[in-house]
């Protein structure tokens, strides 16, 4: 009786810490995975704002941080351009692509289907 008492006592702690390692390892192997591969792969949306080709070379808001970032890791950038939301979180959550760049709103349908950055 007290082994199992001592095993589920304390169950709420150990939990969240299990699921923040977990977190962690997954983070890790998203990056691992870019910097295995050399190039991070980042979809956006071709618009005025986001991404946009002027004079035959890119620019925008999302094109300049992205590119910012793949330097910071000294990696190559490669975007994948949609507008269609339901592909982006399928490519996200299906590793074909490693970040998604758009202005979007936080829902709480949409945390349900990736992880947010501000």
């Amino acid at each position: 009786m007290f082994l199992l008492y001592s095993c589920l006592s304390g169950h709420d702690d150990k939990m969240s810490d299990i699921l923040d390692d977990a977190e962690l390892l997954l983070q890790d192997q998203s990056l691992q995975r870019i910097l295995d591969r050399d190039t991070l792969i980042a979809l956006t949306d071709y618009n005025s704002t986001n991404y946009f080709i002027y004079r035959g070379e890119p620019m925008g808001y999302q094109f300049e941080m992205l590119q910012q970032f793949a330097d910071f890791l000294d990696v190559n950038l490669k975007l994948v351009i949609s507008s269609d939301m339901n592909q982006a979180f399928d490519l996200l959550n299906n590793e074909k692509v490693d970040v998604i760049a758009m202005g979007l709103t936080v829902t709480s349908d949409r945390q349900k289907l990736v992880d947010f950055t501000l």
